[in-house]
C-alpha cells in the first residue's frame, strides 16, 4: 500500500497565494532547502518517506506502508502518519521561507 500526503498552504493562507515579487535566487534557495529537508533526515529515510513534488506553498510526499509500520491492529501507526504530516508540512513551509 502507498500513501501520499499533499500539503497546500496556499488554500489556508491567502497572503501566500502569489510569489511574483520573489527573486529567482530566493526561489532556488527555497527549492534547495526543501530537497535538503528530505535528503538529510535519517529518521525520514528509515521510514521510507519520499519527496514527490513541491512548489509555492505545497509539498507532496509518499510512504510505502510495510508491516513494520503498522500497529497491533494492522493499521498504519499514528506516529508514522504524524511524522509524514509533520515533515511534509515542513517542506511546504520551506517553499515560502523568506
Amino acid at each position: 500500500m502507498e500513501m501520499r500526503l499533499v500539503v497546500d498552504l496556499r488554500k489556508r493562507i491567502a497572503r501566500l497565494e502569489t510569489r511574483s515579487n520573489c527573486s529567482r535566487a530566493m526561489i532556488e534557495t527555497n527549492h534547495t532547502l526543501v530537497k535538503q529537508i528530505f535528503e538529510r533526515a535519517r529518521f525520514i529515510h528509515s521510514l521510507g518517506i519520499e519527496l514527490i513534488s513541491f512548489g509555492d506553498g505545497r509539498c507532496e510526499s509518499q510512504i510505502n506502508v510495510t508491516p513494520s509500520l503498522e500497529q497491533q491492529h494492522g493499521l498504519v501507526h499514528a506516529g508514522v502518519l504524524m511524522t509524514l504530516a509533520d515533515h511534509t508540512c515542513g517542506g511546504a513551509a520551506a517553499t515560502m521561507a523568506p
